[in-house]
């Protein structure tokens, strides 16, 4: 390859992925992880509705894992949080008395990561809402309770499609 295709190949990627006004990617604290979008670890605390809801305004979602490769991301993201506390993140048990859903409807048991803490999930009729350790282990809680959480934003083309960057321009 030459310099004018190395440059080309660049100039292709950044218009499929330049943000477009009002992207996420315009607001400070998120971090992009290639391959996977774009993540931020809130720290102030929220119930699991309110976290929901900032990740929805920021124009992301509360982080749903999907491979062990993400959980890796994850566990990067919560380094230097207590290993005993937890981070909400995006499914739940509102509808279903023991079906867990990502925040997209899809069942958690189908989303290519399942792994859940020694004990976890909890009987407890109030432990409805998804969170993890530091560990990337899943654990439900009380909605109600007030803790740290993380959103997600994937990386999309201007035609919805999700785009991987790649850095190999020889």
């Amino acid at each position: 390859m030459d310099i004018y295709t190395n440059t080309l190949w660049l100039v292709v990627i950044y218009t499929l992925m330049r943000p477009c006004a009002g992207d996420v990617t315009s607001v400070d604290g998120y971090v992009l992880y290639p391959g996977f979008g774009f993540y931020k670890h809130y720290k102030n605390i929220k119930t699991w509705a309110e976290a929901w809801k900032q990740c929805d305004n920021d124009g992301s979602h509360l982080v749903i894992i999907n491979s062990e490769a993400e959980a890796q991301v994850i566990r990067q993201l919560l380094i230097g949080v207590n290993p005993q506390h937890y981070v909400y993140i995006g499914y739940h048990k509102h509808y279903t008395p023991d079906i867990y859903l990502t925040i997209h409807g899809k069942r958690l048991d189908k989303t290519g990561y399942y792994k859940w803490a020694p004990g976890k999930p909890s009987s407890d009729v109030n432990h409805k809402c998804g969170a993890v350790f530091p560990s990337a282990l899943l654990v439900n809680k009380d909605c109600t309770g007030q803790w740290g959480f993380i959103c997600e934003h994937e990386f999309k083309s201007r035609h919805g499609t999700v785009v991987t960057i790649t850095h190999n321009l020889e």
